[in-house]
């Protein structure tokens, strides 16, 4: 006899399964990346060609997001300490808003902002809340797969 039954471990693989780990966008940033400027461009945040910055410490008693706006031609890199703009409900338990090519908010770790390539390419894994699925996670799924297709055969 089997000490849980295969309702109660498709049940617990199954949970294990969904579970997965979600990034919250809750929570206060330390520092984001914030571009140097680029000649007459240095006080504004203005990325240079190599997007060369340094750490902005952000107010740590405020919700806040690490930005990449993209203004014409010049992109900007900078803390973001307005909800309204980051967030899309304009609350601090707001999901960080990122439309790619123009604005693109983030506040799932301290630099999140400083690739090149952020707000421009996908959004990498776990930056705006979204579901992070690992390749255990894969591996689990096709188990609960088969663990199923074995209960529903006997």
């Amino acid at each position: 006899m089997l000490l849980f039954s295969n309702e109660f471990i498709s049940l617990v693989l199954m949970t294990l399964m969904i579970g997965g780990e979600l990034h919250s966008a809750e929570g206060v940033l330390k520092n984001c990346f914030e571009c140097i400027g680029d000649g007459a461009d240095v006080s504004k945040y203005v990325c240079n060609a190599e997007h060369e910055g340094r750490t902005q410490p952000c107010h740590a008693e405020r919700s806040n997001a690490c930005a990449m706006i993209k203004e014409g031609d010049k992109i900007l890199k900078m803390c973001e300490e307005d909800i309204s703009k980051w967030s899309d409900n304009g609350k601090a338990d707001g999901k960080p808003i990122c439309i790619k090519n123009e604005k693109c908010y983030c506040n799932n770790e301290n630099f999140c902002n400083k690739d090149k390539n952020f707000g421009f390419e996908p959004v990498k894994e776990g930056s705006v809340g979204i579901k992070v699925i690992s390749p255990a996670m894969c591996v689990l799924s096709m188990i609960v797969a088969a663990w199923m297709y074995h209960i529903s055969s006997n």
